[in-house]
């Protein structure tokens, strides 16, 4: 299991198998992005119903998935936490160094 973790000024990830890896905040940022669009889409939420669910204007869900907004720690989780995921699960996946996309993980955590 991957996990995320400081090393110095850089967020790093790595588990039993791998070497650590540094990324910078912009790739965090737009690994979240990244894993957000393509998990609204392959579960077929446009922006107003994800939107809804989770009680974040769907301009602010559009600003964070073209990379024009960070998302604040708070809406972060409560975007990870409505599928049921964390917001590591959408780091890692959208950094895409794993062999696993956000919805294979969504659908291992839905499936168990």
């Amino acid at each position: 299991m991957k996990k995320i973790f400081y090393n110095g000024n850089k967020l790093d990830y790595a588990d039993e198998n791998t070497e650590t890896n540094g990324f910078d905040d912009l790739q965090i940022f737009h690994a979240f992005a990244d894993s957000l669009r393509e998990l609204r889409a392959y579960c077929g939420l446009s922006l107003i119903k994800l939107s809804n669910a989770i009680d974040i204007p769907n301009q602010t869900l559009s600003s964070y998935e073209r990379k024009s907004r960070t998302p604040s720690v708070v809406q972060a989780i409560k975007i990870a936490t409505y599928f049921g995921l964390t917001v590591e699960d959408f780091i890692i996946c959208g950094l895409g160094n794993i062999n696993q996309d956000i919805t294979e993980v969504y659908e291992e955590r839905k499936n168990s």
